[in-house]
């Protein structure tokens, strides 16, 4: 037993459609060639009238034939429709689909994109903290070389000053004579060469 419900899903569909007016076409043709016998037999009841009877039935049924014709060709033409329409829809369908596959293989790339800019930026991050902390020990260099500078500077300005002092000293007044002067000389005998400087001694002694 055929489902109602199947039935009329395949009589709502557009292939579906033209099959149910097919159907729809032979039935009437059926009926319309029923009616035509019995006109036909009609006719054929009354010999006197049959010309003009046969004349008027001549011209319904080219004016049917021409309506026949005419939704012949409606048909055919609602039939290609109706398959440019499923040719349509199944390129609309293609089209969804390659463009879901496209979208999706954007969306791999750009996260391939992503992944590697995210990596050379963590690189990038390492080597600007590497650089930083050399810097900063190049700083701590610096200060401990500017501190050693300073002490070096300060030492040697403190040994220019003594130097300078003495240098002074030997430049006074008598500064020569004084250092040509031997604390208590002696003669090679021993005897000191300033007499009474020994006989204080002894006094003294």
């Amino acid at each position: 037993m055929v489902n109602g419900g199947a039935l009329d899903r395949t009589f709502t569909e557009p292939m579906g459609e033209m099959k149910l007016a097919n159907i729809k076409a032979i039935a009437a043709n059926l009926h319309l060639d029923a009616h035509r016998q019995c006109f036909e037999l009609f006719i054929n009841a009354f010999s006197t009238y049959r010309p003009l009877l046969q004349r008027i039935k001549a011209q319904f049924d080219a004016a049917l034939d021409d309506a026949l014709k005419s939704e012949q060709h409606n048909i055919e033409l609602r039939q290609q429709l109706v398959q440019a329409e499923t040719t349509t829809l199944k390129a609309v369908e293609a089209a969804r689909v390659e463009a879901a596959a496209a979208a999706a293989e954007s969306k791999t790339e750009l996260q391939r994109r992503l992944t590697l800019a995210e990596e050379r930026i963590a690189k990038a991050e390492a080597r600007t903290k590497s650089a930083q902390e050399e810097a900063k020990a190049a700083v701590d260099s610096m200060k401990v070389a500017v501190s050693e500078a300073k002490a070096a500077k300060e030492a040697t300005k403190s040994l220019k000053a003594k130097m300078l002092a003495e240098a002074s000293w030997s430049q006074r007044p008598n500064g020569e004579a004084t250092k040509a002067i031997l604390v208590n000389p002696r003669r090679g005998d021993g005897q000191p060469v300033v007499e009474g400087e020994d006989d204080g001694a002894e006094k003294e002694a």
